[in-house]
């Protein structure tokens, strides 16, 4: 990972996708216990399913993925039960790059998603048939 090598004076734990889970919990045990140990990098995937991050204050996004509830999601693994810190996340871009050209899609769906469906309850959602939901969003 680039970004492990770049901060190779804050000592980051790394955890990945291909690690053996053994080797992902100590990581994140060192990240929640040693105080010489504060940088944890992690992949979106890696991260997804059952962490809880309480431990984490600062949250830095550097990939984007396609579904805006992902990176929700990576947002989330900070602000769980437990948390005493203040959150802090941040999103980073490189301009004319995929990530770039992704994140312009992520907002556009997210805008759409907020638009034609968020205040919906789920129960009249479920009760459009296709051409309700057509014609709630002016098809």
């Amino acid at each position: 990972m680039a970004a492990a090598e770049r901060l190779r004076r804050l000592r980051p734990l790394l955890v990945t996708g291909g690690q053996d889970q053994a080797i992902r919990a100590q990581a994140i045990s060192q990240f929640l216990n040693d105080s010489d140990r504060r940088v944890l990098l992690l992949s979106l995937r890696a991260g997804g399913v059952g962490l809880n991050l309480t431990g984490a204050s600062v949250v830095f996004l550097l990939d984007q993925w396609w579904t805006p509830a992902a990176a929700a999601q990576a947002e989330d693994r900070a602000h769980r039960m437990g948390q005493t810190k203040p959150v802090q996340v941040f999103s980073y871009l490189t301009p004319d790059t995929i990530e770039s050209r992704i994140a312009g899609i992520i907002a556009r769906k997210q805008a759409l998603f907020d638009m034609f469906v968020e205040g919906i309850d789920t129960v009249d959602l479920s009760r459009l048939g296709l051409s309700g939901l057509l014609e709630a969003v002016g098809v």
